[in-house]
């Protein structure tokens, strides 16, 4: 402490302002300061306060060097200036001029920033220096994933993190065998959602990918490199599906495959199974079904063809459902909202059910918990989704469905996600009330989910992905992944018998006493 400040608190002892009242003017605008040392006080420590918030500050950043030390004084001394002259409107002349109020308290305070800024950054650099040196093995799970810690440590150490190692339950693609002429037979692939990767194989070898719910694992080697190729980052277009595309992006960039060991990475638990799949419970009580509005997609074109097909298997159990079409249809019944057909996108009929469900909640306040948009070619397991609803709450600002992603960059850094339409796509009300005041289409055509995903990021509305509902047929997926869970929804009726799929993969056995029959509003 400077001997001036010394001789200020030494008046403090003799009748001087208690601290409290001091403290208590620093912090009023333009306050009274008879006493000028009184005031230098207050900056002296306020100094000493800033130079360890701006240590700590630097230290995680972590900024460091010359410029550093530079910014802190230049830091320090504006603040000061701007605090003594602007907030308390004081004269700095009365208080000895610029350079005697920079100097006030500096030594002190530059030892306290180098103090909390050295001790921050070594212990930033150190923490991450250790973890970087430990870490030979990188291993991925979801949150429904349980993990046998020895087994894992077990085997993996009798492997090698030095090589580019990648371990998982693989999955395959369905395969369909044709005939090549001449008389050449071929695997071919049936999945649409992987763009049919693997038709034109030379040797026809399977592709596996990980899936992720049983964990998968990566070693340093293959991290290191993968670290490398994401700094040269390009962006691809659409992000389908995470786990045959990370499998993918590793085999085409690294050249590396998936070592499949189910054995290891299992379904369920078993005495060798190092991480495994945990069975999924209902949060609570289902979500009622007349608590849920749900908004059917339509045209004139299917009202034969695809709405029977709803309404006879899952479209019957909602009380407050609306089949949305170019035409009104009172046989059915369908409503129309005096929008066009349109061949693709249908953004203007989305939002024109996002409308009807606002002012519907208007007639009754808060009528409905939740809005379910799907297509005329969407099949839903009823009782599987209002379990699912019983773990979210309603009352957030929240968009469920599949999540795609558009436009993201290898790293993650660009792009944004989007609630697949096909699947079903679930709103909040309030998530509903913050598109229809903030988002328009730009033409009736447009793809209404992406506009939706799109609005959602600059709205910072979360878009949840649920691995159950699902933009395409069962047979786009891998027959042990959709084995493996409970399925809440498929899309597309092309080349399938949907009553059948509807009954092998979305029928729930057990009675639903919260849905209620009913064909028509």
């Amino acid at each position: 402490m400077s001997s001036g400040s010394m001789k200020r608190h030494n008046k403090a002892e003799d009748g001087d302002p208690s601290w409290t009242q001091t403290l208590q003017k620093a912090f009023r605008s333009g306050g009274d300061w008879q006493d000028k040392d009184e005031l230098l006080d207050v900056v002296y420590w306020g100094k000493q306060i800033l130079a360890v918030l701006i240590g700590v500050v630097f230290g995680l950043t972590p900024l460091y060097g010359i410029l550093a030390i530079a910014t802190y004084v230049a830091i320090s001394t504006l603040v000061t200036q701007h605090y003594v002259t602007k907030f308390q409107g004081i004269d700095e002349e009365e208080l000895g001029g610029f350079w005697e109020l920079a100097k006030e308290g500096f030594g002190s305070a530059f030892a306290s920033f180098m103090v909390s800024w050295i001790t921050v950054f070594s212990a930033v650099y150190h923490t991450s220096s250790t973890l970087e040196k430990s870490a030979n093995w990188y291993i991925f799970v979801e949150e429904s994933s349980k993990v046998n810690f020895k087994i894992l440590h077990d085997f993996l150490a009798t492997k090698d993190s030095s090589n580019d190692l990648f371990y998982g339950h693989g999955l395959r693609d369905q395969r369909l065998e044709i005939l090549k002429l001449p008389h050449e037979k071929q695997l071919f692939s049936l999945t649409i959602i992987h763009h049919f990767y693997g038709y034109n194989s030379e040797d026809n070898a399977p592709f596996e990918y990980p899936d992720f719910g049983c964990g998968m694992v990566l070693s340093k080697s293959l991290v290191e490199k993968l670290v490398q190729k994401l700094a040269t980052s390009k962006f691809k277009q659409f992000s389908i599906d995470a786990k045959h595309e990370f499998g993918l992006y590793i085999f085409e960039n690294i050249g590396v495959r998936l070592t499949s060991m189910p054995e290891l990475f299992c379904y369920e638990k078993s005495e060798k199974c190092a991480v495994w799949l945990s069975v999924e419970e209902s949060c609570g009580a289902p979500v009622h079904t007349d608590k849920i509005y749900v908004g059917i997609k339509t045209w004139s074109g299917y009202h034969i063809s695809r709405l029977p097909v709803v309404k006879r298997t899952w479209g019957g159990k909602f009380l407050n459902i609306e089949y949305v079409s170019d035409k009104t249809d009172q046989t059915i019944p369908t409503i129309s909202f005096g929008v066009n057909n349109t061949e693709r996108g249908h953004c203007a009929k989305t939002f024109a059910i996002l409308e009807r469900f606002l002012n519907l909640q208007n007639e009754i306040k808060s009528q409905f918990q939740w809005l379910l948009i799907a297509d005329d070619d969407t099949l839903v397991s009823v009782e599987r989704l209002v379990d699912l609803l019983s773990c979210y709450d309603s009352a957030e600002k929240v968009i469920i469905g599949e999540r795609y992603g558009f436009g993201f960059s290898d790293d993650g850094k660009y792009g944004y996600s989007y609630p697949t339409g096909g699947s079903g796509m679930i709103f909040a009300p309030s998530a509903v009330s913050a598109l229809v005041a903030n988002c328009l289409c730009p033409s009736p055509d447009s793809p209404d989910d992406m506009i939706i995903g799109l609005c959602a990021s600059v709205e910072k509305i979360p878009i949840v992905h649920v691995a159950g509902m699902h933009q395409a047929r069962p047979i786009d997926y891998s027959p042990e992944y959709i084995k493996r869970q409970k399925s809440i929804s498929f899309h597309k009726f092309d080349e399938i018998d949907p009553y059948k799929t509807f009954g092998t993969y979305l029928r729930e056995e057990k009675p639903d006493k919260n849905t209620k029959s009913k064909d028509e509003l």
